[in-house]
């Protein structure tokens, strides 16, 4: 245009309004922008009132904090949401363990495939727990913790035989040094080097006695050890601590008569079931499956608790545009299934927070509608959920407003000049439209700028 030589030549007319730089978007050929500085906006043009919305921006820190919080609980949201879904091998399908005497036996599930197959096929198993696996344990003389006597001065070595290998070790032991101070000293020297044999020292506050207890890290009999005094002195047998009081031995068990030795009380059961031995006793213990109410219970509550805590979030902050959306969204989503949600016990409270009826859930998990409503793959409430949970993990920028983001980043470059506000340049071009023929025809221009 044949103008925009006389712009250029004339910029000092609107006191620095436009930057005779470059111009994004369908104004570039016309090389100049405009001058986005709030108050040459609104000193320079004559009757031009832009709408500033800055006022409503957050502040950049409080961007910061909003964007992380919406971040954090996006994605934990996310997770809540997969548990139920069939996507996300669904909580509503998961079992847990049973057992007719919860004292001597408890069982959990440690393969949901197969403990499903066992379900699925109506069995049970029989279990009988004739001893526990336990550690050696070797407890001392209770001596009076204020005098050792009988120990040998100077240089008291001994030994610990375990697992087929010998451990030497060596303490001095000072004429003066009392019961309680020679303990502590072979206990230090113990459990200084790490083989499975744990030395504690034990004080009676009543009877003002100690005495030094030595026992197998784990238990079983392959743990067993043997403690002896060798060489000069004679401190093992002095504290009393040669002798188990305790043998190390391993759990003894049947699953449908079949018998079996564990070193360890955690035993498998077999088809996905694990069993935890607690108490030998006469009689056999049935062991089934069951649907983990608790497991179910708690993922649905968590669910709960990370959508009010995400609706929390977005009224923290609900002065910014972008967070006013998401609160927009999550009460859409709460509001259009809120019948739904009633009937299996999650009510919705008049500030759009959900609530637990914990009876009636309950209820809905056993008769299995809260599986149909929650744990459906199609569109439904759990599916929205999830998706609005993803975008608020992946792009939480997209629920915080122009006017703050480009706060933020104005305070992270360091920049003092006002925030960037998208309506000054739209409502500028506008008016500079409508007065294309009075305001242009000083520099002799006349075009549109067709906005």
């Amino acid at each position: 245009m044949a103008g925009i030589s006389g712009i250029q030549s004339n910029l000092s007319l609107y006191g620095g309004l436009f930057d005779s730089q470059s111009i994004a978007g369908p104004y570039s050929g016309y090389n100049f922008k405009i001058n986005t500085s709030t108050e040459k906006f609104k000193g320079n043009v004559t009757g031009y009132k832009p709408v500033d919305k800055s006022e409503n921006a957050l502040a950049s820190d409080q961007a910061r904090n909003y964007l992380a919080a919406v971040k954090d609980l996006g994605n934990k949201l996310k997770d809540a949401t997969a548990k139920a879904t069939q996507a996300g091998q669904s909580v509503f399908k998961a079992l847990s363990g049973s057992s007719s005497n919860n004292d001597a036996l408890s069982v959990s599930v440690s393969n949901q495939a197969d403990a499903s197959k066992f379900s699925q096929q109506g069995n049970d198993k029989k279990v009988f727990v004739q001893q526990l696996a336990q550690t050696q344990r070797n407890a001392g003389s209770s001596l009076s913790a204020t005098s050792l006597n009988g120990a040998a001065a100077g240089t008291n070595q001994f030994t610990i035989e375990k697992d087929g290998k010998s451990y030497d070790f060596s303490v001095n032991i000072n004429v003066s040094d009392s019961a309680r101070t020679a303990q502590e000293k072979v206990a230090n020297a113990i459990n200084s080097k790490n083989i499975g044999v744990k030395a504690t020292v034990e004080y009676d506050e009543k009877t003002k006695k100690s005495s030094l207890v030595l026992s197998s890290a784990e238990t079983g009999e392959k743990n067993a050890f043997t403690v002896s005094d060798k060489g000069g002195g004679n401190i093992i047998e002095t504290l009393g601590a040669g002798q188990a009081a305790q043998k190390a031995q391993d759990a003894k068990y049947t699953v449908d008569g079949e018998a079996k030795t564990s070193d360890k009380n955690t035993v498998d059961l077999g088809d996905g079931l694990t069993g935890t031995l607690k108490k030998a006793g006469s009689e056999e213990i049935g062991v089934t499956t069951k649907k983990d109410v608790d497991g179910i219970s708690n993922a649905v509550r968590d669910m709960v608790n990370q959508f009010n805590s995400l609706l929390k979030t977005a009224k923290d902050y609900s002065g910014d545009r972008g967070a006013n959306d998401l609160r927009q969204r999550l009460d859409t989503i709460g509001s259009s299934y809120a019948s739904s949600l009633k009937n299996i016990g999650i009510t919705r409270s008049k500030d759009g927070y959900l609530e637990i009826d914990s009876k009636k859930l309950t209820a809905a998990f056993e008769n299995g509608s809260a599986e149909r409503f929650l744990g459906d793959d199609s569109y439904g409430f759990t599916q929205r959920l999830s998706q609005l949970a993803k975008q608020a993990d992946s792009d939480p920028n997209r629920f915080l407003s122009r006017e703050s983001r480009s706060g933020m980043a104005a305070a992270q470059s360091g920049s003092t000049a006002p925030a960037w506000n998208e309506n000054f340049e739209r409502d500028y071009l506008r008016y500079m439209s409508s007065q294309r023929n009075q305001e242009l025809s000083n520099i002799g221009l006349l075009f549109s700028m067709g906005v």
